[in-house]
């Protein structure tokens, strides 16, 4: 429905309801106590509006945001489950706003230790991107590139290395191999091949210096020796040259 459509054109957070979140004389987010009292006068004042309404969703969604940057996550997962359940019933037809609010829930578990939760949350909207899009759509790349993170946060170092085997060349052809995902996907995978130390595997170890060769000549070549992504790469691919000196 048009509801829907609305809510769904650049996420919750529409251009009339730029009030709720950001001052109008900086144009900056607000932060803090400040952002979350808005928030809630936001919810207050959008509540009693039905849950199809865009700014209902919006209210909520909002009020969700302030409490994850103001380190309230216990609370936040009520709202983030709240918008949730909303969106299933009411916006079912409408991918982006559902896709959307899973991944905030996605976050919100994963700051709260819930990993089995968040991992699951990520299987599945990985899998809507990959099965609407294709596995080389960008919003399929970040989607598979957020779920690597969350597999290694939650220890499944093999099977993040498996997907990351995927995502960095698919991240290579899609965004360019300079972008920002494309780098951190590269550093990452290298990170995981290096993940037993001193009993990683020669191969494995080789393996990590190419990538992070090849991510330190493009990020340089696009970015520039100072910044400070390529000198994040040069200190891992030190440590990594290091490691093979030991041996």
């Amino acid at each position: 429905d048009a509801a829907a459509v609305e809510a769904g054109r650049d996420g919750p957070r529409h251009e009339r309801l730029k009030a709720w979140y950001e001052c109008p004389d900086c144009e900056c987010e607000y932060g803090g106590v400040v952002q979350l009292a808005i928030a809630r006068e936001c919810w207050r004042r959008y509540v009693r509006r039905p849950p199809t309404m865009l700014q209902r969703v919006f209210a909520m969604n909002n009020v969700g945001n302030a409490l994850a940057s103001n380190g309230l996550h216990a609370e936040e997962i009520i709202w983030r489950e709240a918008e949730l359940a909303t969106c299933v019933e009411h916006f079912v037809g409408n991918d982006n706003a559902l896709l959307a609010t899973q991944a905030s829930l996605a976050s919100c578990y994963a700051r709260l230790g819930k990993m089995t939760q968040s991992l699951e949350m990520r299987r599945q909207i990985y899998a809507r991107r990959r099965d609407v899009y294709g596995p080389l759509h960008r919003t399929a790349v970040a989607a598979s590139e957020q779920l690597t993170v969350t597999l290694g946060e939650a220890g499944h170092v093999a099977e993040q290395r498996h997907v990351l085997r995927k995502t960095w060349p698919r991240a290579r052809r899609v965004l360019g191999p300079a972008h920002v995902t494309t780098l951190k996907l590269g550093s990452n995978l290298a990170r995981s091949l290096l993940a037993a130390g001193d009993a990683a595997d020669d191969a494995d170890v080789a393996e990590a210096e190419a990538i992070l060769a090849e991510c330190r000549e493009h990020a340089i070549r696009e970015l520039g020796s100072s910044d400070s992504g390529v000198r994040k790469i040069e200190a891992l691919l030190g440590e990594t040259r290091r490691h093979c000196l030991a041996d």
